[in-house]
Order: structure tokens, then C-alpha cells, then sequence
């Protein structure tokens, strides 16, 4: 397929970051239809991804930036470069699948703009590390989370799993010239027993910080309660990076309330 040459530069700035990326598939015209939702994750002081495109621009038809063999599995506007226009972030999934039903080709999101005439695609993000999932919590973040200016896009893109899945966090600041890595080690990996939210938890750390829930299972069943252990990380040095960690001896019935009784301790 032709990519834009600001798909291109994204693709380059995440090579260098190290992130693993697969050619973004053909389009094609026999795509199976699709729900297509808004995301449903609410975290403390984090800001929903907006439900309207904004500025008298019609609703994005997401369908159409699908491509041969993959269909829509969520849909979320937000203003990415600043300009005060809703761009439309599409996450899709492959529909073929293998024995055990999973994907056989790696998840992406397009980013569509609408140039007042139509909607056309700004960049995609292949899954960098070629997972093959993401839903309607994959959108995390679509804001200036650390007040520079510069607004950050945080998606999660998904794995295989049976008891719980694996889930990646990835972090960019979105520029003129496509994504930047915005997180150390270009990715957090965690899982679906795990939890995070985005708020201001660290006064010595610019904006809010990306606090994580991480379950201690060890050889226990998956099933709550767990111990969690806490790990944040805050903007420094121009990436978000770890700053604190703790694991307190209590359990909790899940990542939701760790990261809830964190919030109270340190509101102390």
C-alpha cells in the first residue's frame, strides 16, 4: 500500500525506538461490519477520549479504514496535534484466526483527519510488538499529560492469554513529523490482572504520572485478593520514566481498589 509521509516518519521514529513493526495490511472492500464504541476506561482525573469529532466535522466513518481482513473494534476522537479539531483514532483487529482463536496478524490503529471535505488517514500505529488485540480500553491517554505542550497518546494493544492477558502500554508525543517514544524501555508490560490510572500523585514530577497496580500472584490462582505492588511513573528527562515503587502487605479484591487506597495514602 502507499503510506503517507507522515506514516512513514512514525514508522521511523518507532524503529528507533526500538519497537518491532509490521507492514500495516492492504485495504480492501470486503471487510465484515463492526460494533464500534467510544472507551469505556475511567481512571481518577483521567480525561475520557472525546465521543464527537468537534468543529462541525461529521462523525468519522470508521469502517472504511479498515483493511482486507481486519474489522473496527474502537473508535475515539481527540485533538492530537493542537490545532482544535478531533482527530479519529480506529483500532482494528484481524478476523482470521488460528486453532485457538487468535489473530493471525498483528492489531493497528489508523489516525483519520478531516480536511473539511473528508476524512483521510493522517499515520497508522501497527502494534509494535505484534499483538494482535486491542477493544475499547485501548485508548488510554490522548492529552498533554506532563503540561508541555505537547500532548501524549497512550494505547494498549493486547496478547494471548487464558487466565489472564497480556497487556502492553505504549507512551508517544505526538509532533508535526508523526510519534516520539515517550516511556523508558519504549513499553510497560503488564497484565489483565493488573491496573493503572493517570493522575498527579508526585509533586516533584511535572503533570500526572502513570501509576500502575501490579498483581503479586506468584503460584496462586488469578482469582482476588492479591497484594499489588505499586509502581509510578513520573516525567523526567524527557520520558516517563519508573520513580517510585512499593508493595504494601495488604490485599486487595482488585487493581481498582490498590490503586484507589494508593491515591488515599498519599492524599494524607
Amino acid at each position: 500500500m502507499r503510506l503517507s509521509v507522515l506514516m512513514v516518519a512514525c514508522w521511523c521514529a518507532l524503529c528507533l525506538a526500538g519497537c518491532r513493526l509490521r507492514q500495516t495490511p492492504t485495504k480492501g472492500a470486503d471487510v465484515s461490519p463492526a460494533p464500534v464504541g467510544v472507551p469505556e476506561r475511567s481512571t481518577p482525573e483521567s480525561k475520557e477520549p472525546a465521543g464527537e469529532p468537534g468543529n462541525e466535522a461529521p462523525p468519522c466513518d470508521a469502517q472504511q479504514f479498515a483493511y482486507e481482513g481486519y474489522e473496527v473494534k474502537t473508535t475515539a476522537y481527540a485533538d492530537l496535534d493542537g490545532q482544535g479539531t478531533h482527530e479519529c483514532l480506529i483500532g482494528c483487529q484481524g478476523t482470521k484466526t488460528d486453532d485457538l482463536g487468535e489473530p493471525q496478524e498483528p492489531a493497528y490503529f489508523t489516525v483519520a483527519r478531516y480536511d473539511g471535505k473528508q476524512w483521510a488517514e493522517w499515520f497508522g500505529i501497527p502494534a509494535p510488538g505484534d499483538e494482535r488485540y486491542v477493544d475499547q480500553e485501548s485508548v488510554v491517554a490522548t492529552e498533554d499529560l506532563n503540561e508541555d505542550g505537547v500532548v501524549e497518546l497512550a494505547l494498549q494493544y493486547y496478547g494471548f492469554g487464558v487466565s489472564s492477558r497480556p497487556e502492553t502500554l505504549y507512551v508517544w508525543r505526538v509532533t508535526g513529523e508523526g510519534l516520539e517514544g515517550a516511556i523508558r524501555g519504549d513499553a510497560v508490560e503488564t497484565s489483565s490482572d493488573d491496573g493503572l490510572l493517570i493522575q498527579d500523585v508526585d509533586r516533584r514530577w511535572p503533570g500526572r504520572e502513570i501509576v500502575f497496580a501490579i498483581a503479586q500472584i506468584g503460584d496462586e490462582a488469578h482469582a482476588a485478593p492479591h497484594v499489588y505492588r505499586i509502581v509510578v511513573y513520573g516525567w523526567a528527562d524527557g520520558l516517563y520514566r519508573k520513580v517510585a515503587s512499593s508493595t504494601p502487605r495488604q490485599e486487595y479484591a482488585g487493581s481498582e481498589a490498590a490503586l484507589k487506597a494508593y491515591v488515599a495514602r498519599r492524599s494524607r
